[in-house]
């Protein structure tokens, strides 16, 4: 068996070196280089410069060879994308193959304790969204297509068994995992600051509709001017949360990455969803009030100088850090007299939403929904509307499904019963973990994505938000399995001595 890397003794998470302290996250250029040479090439797939696959899986099997904490990233990032890439070759998803690679992994690990616990709920959760799915005039065929992305949850199992019989220490993952988010962060900040374009980050813009390609930039390098970029691969930093609270303090120039890569998304609902668990899992009621504190007292000074700068010329007022906008879409809650009104909050959420809950309440599918009904595939009238709340009208015709709020989302697929299974589902698998020693770094990357999903970011009903979530899981899984291994031959000898 190939040996694991040396991890350095600070990082270990057994009991002789444990330490109630924060550890500073220093990181040499050797455990930087193989992150940054995997995000580049997968950048460059991005640009559609398909010959540096090869270099995706030569980072792959090297990292299989050398450092399975590198490849259990690797493989994250190659599942879901996270703005590096479109998601899928020759019509094949990537997320698919992840998938299709752990269920061939369930056939094997399918009898272990914590991992058979799991798959109960799993099962239990899928039979609930068939089931629901069976009401819908919807054919099975088309719902199918839809209803896997709630599903991709199994992935968990493939870091499994990339660590099948191999020791696991999961604050080594936590250096790996804040290596990776940190050389994102990087690229956000040069993409949006410098590049003005999506370059490293190709597939973050989601307002232009530009797609930068190899041969075809679509970029104004040095321009001074500030793009706004998508935050999906900023919801990799829900697996940062938990460890920086805990075990790491991060340096000035590591914390400038952070905020200068919230700085180009300027999302409000991922800023404060860090802040807000950053807080919670610190440990301690005074941190927390500490951080409450400065939190809302740099809010209210952003909030003053975000309405002062200079308004952009949209139809719809946008601050220049969308705080002063946000805060006063709430405001504006007071002023609604119609649905016109009303369809604004939100960013115009609330636009594509109240359409598609009349048809709900036109064909009284509170408690199962319309189903999963496909954007494209379902041809069904009744379920095609023209949503006058839109200001753009070329976007009014659409099926009556995807809204930016995942619990409105899940009603709208699977009703009252399957909103009612979706966070069960999740419940459960916190409560599997919920004694263990990282039992609260699964709750923590779970509750951040499930808070994000409020508005549509780091969804939990697809890889956007499952993937962190399940390598969540499978991180704590592996670690208890190791320390179990551990424990066991400490008690051997002694068992050995008496004769038993």
């Amino acid at each position: 068996m190939i040996s694991a890397p040396a991890i350095p003794s600070d990082v270990r998470s057994d009991a002789s070196t444990a330490s109630s302290v924060k550890q500073p996250l220093n990181c040499t250029r050797r455990e930087v280089a193989l992150p940054l040479a995997y995000l580049l090439c997968m950048a460059l797939v991005g640009l559609q410069f398909y010959p540096a696959l090869l270099g995706v899986v030569a980072c792959m099997l090297y990292a299989w060879r050398h450092d399975r904490y590198n490849l259990m990233m690797m493989l994250l990032l190659f599942a879901g994308s996270y703005g590096l890439t479109q998601g899928k070759l020759f019509g094949i998803r990537y997320s698919d193959m992840v998938g299709a690679a752990a269920l061939v992994c369930l056939v094997v690990l399918r009898k272990r304790p914590i991992i058979a616990k799991a798959l109960i709920v799993y099962v239990a959760y899928a039979a609930v969204l068939f089931t629901v799915a069976l009401f819908s005039r919807e054919r099975m065929q088309i719902q199918v297509l839809q209803m896997r992305e709630y599903l991709y949850f199994i992935i968990f199992l493939v870091p499994v068994a990339v660590f099948a019989g191999r020791e696991f220490d999961i604050r080594a993952f936590f250096r790996v995992s804040m290596i990776y988010i940190l050389i994102i962060c990087a690229f956000y900040i040069i993409d949006a600051f410098v590049l003005y374009g999506n370059i490293l980050m190709p597939a973050t813009d989601a307002w232009r509709g530009y797609m930068s390609s190899f041969t075809e930039f679509y970029w104004a390098p040095l321009s001074f001017n500030i793009d706004r970029k998508y935050p999906i691969g900023l919801y990799l930093m829900s697996l940062m949360v938990y460890p920086v609270a805990r075990y790491y303090t991060l340096n000035k120039w590591q914390w400038m990455l952070v905020l200068g890569a919230l700085a180009a998304s300027r999302t409000i609902t991922v800023i404060v969803g860090l802040v807000l668990f950053y807080a919670i899992f610190s440990g301690t009621v005074r941190q927390l009030l500490k951080y409450a504190f400065f939190a809302i007292a740099g809010f209210v000074a952003l909030y003053f100088i975000d309405y002062n700068l200079p308004r952009t010329s949209n139809d719809v007022y946008e601050s220049p850090m969308r705080i002063a906008s946000t805060v006063q879409q709430f405001i504006d809650l007071f002023d609604v007299v119609d649905p016109d009104d009303m369809a604004e909050f939100g960013s115009g959420r609330m636009a594509q939403l109240l359409p598609k809950l009349e048809v709900i309440q036109h064909e009284h599918r509170e408690w199962t929904g319309l189903g999963f009904l496909h954007p494209e595939k379902t041809k069904i009238e009744a379920y095609i509307i023209d949503n006058e709340l839109y200001s753009d009208i070329e976007k009014a015709e659409e099926v009556a499904i995807g809204v930016e709020c995942v619990p409105a989302w899940v009603f709208l697929n699977a009703g009252i019963i399957g909103l009612v299974a979706h966070y069960l589902f999740f419940f459960g698998l916190w409560w599997i973990v919920r004694k263990e020693e990282y039992g609260s770094y699964f709750l923590a990357v779970m509750l951040t994505c499930m808070f994000w999903s409020l508005t549509g970011n780091a969804n939990v009903i697809n890889m956007n938000g499952l993937g962190p979530v399940s390598w969540a899981f499978a991180a704590v899984y592996l670690q208890a399995k190791t320390q179990k291994m551990k424990d066991e031959e400490m008690l051997s000898p002694a068992v050995d001595s008496q004769g038993l």
